[in-house]
């Protein structure tokens, strides 16, 4: 698989909410057995610290690694609703977004 800028932009970006999700040590069914499936989670650590901190040669493996590695991409996008979901359900962002368009959010 070959990433557009802006998809391996938001896989790079994305292994903060893991480290967050591991930092705060949330925890969801769903979300830890994705993260534990064939080694993806730390391939995707690799391929975001060789974009974020120099490397000599300019097409190091762990670039391709997490890329070519099977249903990668498929795994990211079960990832991303799963994380999506949680958040739905622990954080009270619809009521949050329902404040802000209210007429009264305009008089804050």
């Amino acid at each position: 698989m070959v990433p557009s800028a802006d998809h391996g932009r938001f896989l790079r970006l994305f292994y903060v909410v893991i480290e967050g999700y591991r930092e705060l040590r949330l925890k969801d069914e769903a979300i830890d057995a994705l993260l534990g499936a064939n080694n993806y989670e730390a391939r995707l650590r690799r391929f975001r610290n060789a974009v974020f901190h120099y490397q000599e040669d300019p097409f190091d493996k762990r670039l391709i690694e997490f890329l070519d590695a099977e249903d990668s991409e498929h795994w990211g996008k079960a990832l991303y609703e799963a994380f999506e979901k949680f958040f739905e359900k622990v954080l009270p962002i619809r009521q949050i977004v329902e404040r802000l368009r209210s007429p009264e959010a305009d008089k804050a």
